[in-house]
């Protein structure tokens, strides 16, 4: 999981992190998020400048060259530049003698063909922001000639990389991280709002939706939610959520694509938009596929369906591999003016044995293998729904169309897990000496509530948490907490005494003898735990004579 410390921002102060990032990212790791790297975006971004191109002629001595005149605020350049997508009044990426890019490439003063060139237009490639693209980044028409080119393209930030453990799917958003790092600062998370502005008609006029749910699966889907949003614009995303999704290594597409895009990895929740025009006799049908089927997929490949795939389906096909990936049949276009948008809970087994049948492994499936919040998907959707009002001009309808499993009603709906137990069985599973006060203080930093009574806790575990379902999952939470750090290393207690030499055997008295002669020539003798008992060696069927060490 990548995170971006200006994204984080939203969430929390993180100037304590930039005054201290290698020490406060230790103790994430510490904390059980191991930080693989740390990423500055603005290396290499020194001498890139926007750059307006105010001529393009061609290469006297070569046909599939160009000689630009290039403005960079202060003096106008020669550049030669072989792209073809580029003309004259365009926006440019401009590195400038002396620049060194992040693909390693480090630009000279040169000539190609016999005509001097005095720097290099780039492409997103070579500024390292994709791994391909069809000519020179032409930026918009807005940009500030001779401003630098980082800060434009959120380069101003520093990204870090966490290895998530599949425990830990809180972990796998923005949020997530963010409420881990204001209990290491002891800070108290800043949570964005949801709000919707509603108006228009009700979702439920325009949408009826059906979990199929089996009698002996009847928690495949958990929960689903449509809301309707009519007389959206499709068009490109503001410059603000193009920047937080780069910086991750993600490519913008478009304000409603971007924003389901934005939510998931701020959430860790998986949305969809599906074009609603393209959802057949209005009807959502959450159900088994048929074996057979047939649907093309949002990365323009075709799957052919097993019936033990969880599909989202309309009333004539399906339109959705659930919680792996979107239907090419459905998808939202520039021609799309209505969505509905989806936010659901899905078995994490289904999606994992779906996602590894057709070898299609996405952010969704990732998330959903590891369980979301089942009491953040609805937040989520919301979430969603009011970035879309405000970036896509479109009129969120009232209400939304929800359906439950009766697992899934439970949890969404507050059921939360409760879990006892003692400071005593803590410090003895543990090895500390904590007090009561101190595991408390431990149990609410990492998001757990506690009632106290006597020795005893009764420990309610937050939604976010589903890992967490026994007392020792408790105690791990207190120490990553605590510091694994400061439990100190004991040699195991031995309570037992060696059992006297039977002097009447033979056998016996000549291994005493042998014992003791040895003992003399400076031998010490160690008596060592044993791997497992006689008993339980004969009980496995172990054959003593060969196993046996003595």
């Amino acid at each position: 999981m990548k995170i971006s410390l200006n994204w984080l921002s939203e969430y929390l102060d993180v100037a304590p992190i930039r005054a201290d990032l290698k020490g406060v990212l230790a103790k994430l790791t510490m904390r059980g998020l191991e930080v693989e790297s740390i990423q500055d975006l603005s290396k290499g971004f020194d001498k890139v400048v926007v750059a307006l191109l105010e001529t393009r002629d061609r290469h006297p001595n070569a046909d599939r060259l160009s000689v630009c005149k290039v403005n960079n605020g202060k003096e106008v350049l020669q550049i030669v530049c072989g792209a073809q997508n580029m003309k004259a009044g365009d926006k440019v990426a401009l590195s400038m003698i002396g620049a060194h890019l992040p693909n390693g490439l480090k630009i000279e003063k040169g000539k190609i063909r016999d005509v001097e060139s005095f720097g290099m237009l780039c492409s997103e490639v070579e500024l390292g922001i994709a791994e391909a693209s069809e000519g020179i980044l032409i930026l918009p028409k807005d940009a500030v000639v001779g401003t630098p080119l980082g800060p434009f393209l959120g380069r101003d930030d520093i990204t870090f990389e966490l290895n998530v453990t599949a425990n830990r799917g809180d972990a796998l958003s923005h949020i997530g991280v963010a409420q881990e790092l204001a209990s290491i600062l002891g800070q108290k998370l800043k949570m964005p709002s949801i709000t919707v502005t509603e108006s228009g008609g009700n979702t439920a006029d325009k949408i009826k939706v059906t979990l199929a749910n089996p009698s002996d699966a009847p928690d495949l889907c958990m929960q689903y939610h449509g809301r309707y949003i009519e007389g959206v614009k499709v068009k490109e995303s503001p410059d603000w959520l193009k920047k937080r999704l780069m910086a991750i290594g993600l490519r913008p597409k478009n304000n409603i694509v971007d924003i389901t895009n934005f939510v998931l990895m701020e959430w860790g929740q998986p949305l969809h938009a599906f074009d609603y025009t393209q959802i057949k006799g209005a009807q959502i049908q959450v159900r088994l596929a048929k074996k057979g089927e047939k649907m093309p997929l949002l990365d323009g490949t075709a799957v052919e369906l097993d019936s033990s795939d969880l599909v989202i389906a309309d009333a004539e096909r399906p339109v959705a591999l659930a919680g792996v990936m979107g239907g090419g049949n459905s998808e939202v276009t520039e021609k799309t003016t209505s969505i509905l948008l989806e936010a659901a809970q899905f078995q994490p087994a289904t999606v994992r044995k779906t996602a590894r049948r057709h070898q299609k492994h996405s952010d969704s499936s990732h998330r959903f293998e590891r369980q979301v919040n089942a009491r953040a998907v609805r937040s989520a959707m919301d979430r969603a729904s009011k970035l879309i009002v405000e970036l896509g001009g479109g009129k969120a309808f009232k209400g939304t169309v929800s359906k439950y499993s009766p697992l899934g009603e439970r949890l969404a709906k507050g059921e939360l897990s409760v879990i006892e137990m003692s400071i005593r069985s803590a410090n003895k599973f543990l090895g500390t000496m904590l007090s009561q006060s101190q595991a408390v203080e431990c149990l609410k930093l990492a998001g757990f509530d506690s009632e106290v009574s006597g020795d005893r806790f009764r420990v309610t575990v937050p939604s976010y948490r589903p890992d967490v379902e026994r007392p020792e999952d408790l105690f791990e939470e207190i120490l990553r907490v605590w510091g694994y750090d400061k439990v100190e290393a004991r040699v195991p207690r031995m309570d037992f005494l060696p059992e006297p030499a039977n002097t009447s055997d033979l056998r016996s008295r000549l291994i005493e003898k042998i014992k003791l002669g040895l003992a003399e020539q400076g031998f010490n003798e160690a008596v060592n735990f044993a791997f497992t008992s006689k008993a339980s060696n004969e009980f496995w069927g172990g054959d003593e004579k060969k196993l046996a060490v003595e």
